[in-house]
């Protein structure tokens, strides 16, 4: 992900417009063309889903396609009706063609010694809610462990920062995670690890129950 970008994701967004444009546009993105794969929504439902969300509609999906196409993070490359189906669509993310840093581009094996580099790993848990940044050696470990299984795989720096921060983020949801914190000679809970702003409380709230 290059400095544009990041620039522009740091704009008032719904988090899932964020994860959207991270998760599900950013790495099927062809970086010679910046074209995408055709949108999928049960892909989409399926990541959002996952996530903590209810979405059951394509016009819930679009609100977020939108937003993104308004701050000029997508372009289709067809003329669109967003209050249709874009299922099929394929779109241009135009800020990947101002700037193509290394670390996109060249795809290797991972090895037993790899860690994030932090700026990366920052950016990218920020972005996808994480606020304790901070891992431990057993979650790099078990998260190198399960990749050295698999040396058939070859991802970018990037998409390996991308998917070591995902990693985080399920386990820790799965476990539980809540740190204990001291408050003078206080032991108190932090506040939970993945969190979801105010504008996603209200849009998950809009839609459910809708069907």
């Amino acid at each position: 992900m290059n400095q544009t970008e990041l620039q522009y994701l740091t704009k008032p967004l719904h988090n899932y417009s964020r994860i959207l444009y991270l998760l599900y546009f950013r790495p099927s993105v062809n970086i010679h063309t910046g074209i995408c794969a055709a949108l999928s929504y049960k892909a989409i439902q399926e990541l959002l889903n996952n996530g903590g969300a209810d979405i059951s509609l394509g016009r819930e999906i679009n609100e977020f396609i939108v937003e993104l196409i308004a701050e000029g993070l997508l372009q289709p490359l067809t003329d669109i009706d967003d209050s249709g189906s874009l299922s099929g669509v394929q779109f241009r993310l135009p800020l990947i063609l101002q700037d193509s840093p290394q670390e996109t581009q060249t795809r290797f094996r991972l090895g037993k010694d790899w860690q994030p580099k932090q700026k990366t790993f920052n950016e990218i848990a920020q972005l996808v809610g994480i606020i304790q940044k901070e891992y431990s050696d057993t979650e790099l470990g078990e998260f190198v462990a399960y990749w050295l299984g698999r040396p058939e795989q070859q991802y970018s720096e990037w998409q390996w920062t991308q998917k070591f921060v995902l990693h985080i983020r399920k386990t820790r949801q799965l476990k539980g995670y809540n740190p204990d914190a001291i408050v003078g000679y206080q032991q108190v809970k932090k506040q939970p690890e993945v969190v979801i702003d105010e504008n996603t409380k209200k849009l998950i709230d809009k839609y459910h129950g809708k069907s």
